[in-house]
């Protein structure tokens, strides 16, 4: 299991704060430009947090027109026991 950096959980929780108010949170997929104006942080240290967030399972990337991330059930129940 690989430690989670707190810029990892930074965006963890800024994903949850772009699904939260969503019908469908777990399905809402977030654009990387979404992500981007939201952390203020260049896309390659995103992108990094990302692969660690997907390799503990807080997340998914899909490839639809365009990168999609999606909050898993344990990264939503994640963020709802943090705030």
């Amino acid at each position: 299991m690989q430690t989670i950096d707190a810029v990892a959980l930074s965006i963890l929780g800024i994903l949850y704060q772009i699904v939260k108010e969503d019908v469908h949170p777990l399905s809402y997929g977030v654009k990387p430009r979404e992500l981007i104006l939201h952390a203020m942080q260049d896309w390659t240290a995103i992108h990094a947090s990302l692969t660690t967030l997907e390799k503990e399972g807080y997340v998914v990337t899909r490839q639809v027109d365009t990168l999609q991330v999606l909050l898993t059930e344990k990264g939503l129940q994640w963020c709802q026991e943090k705030s």
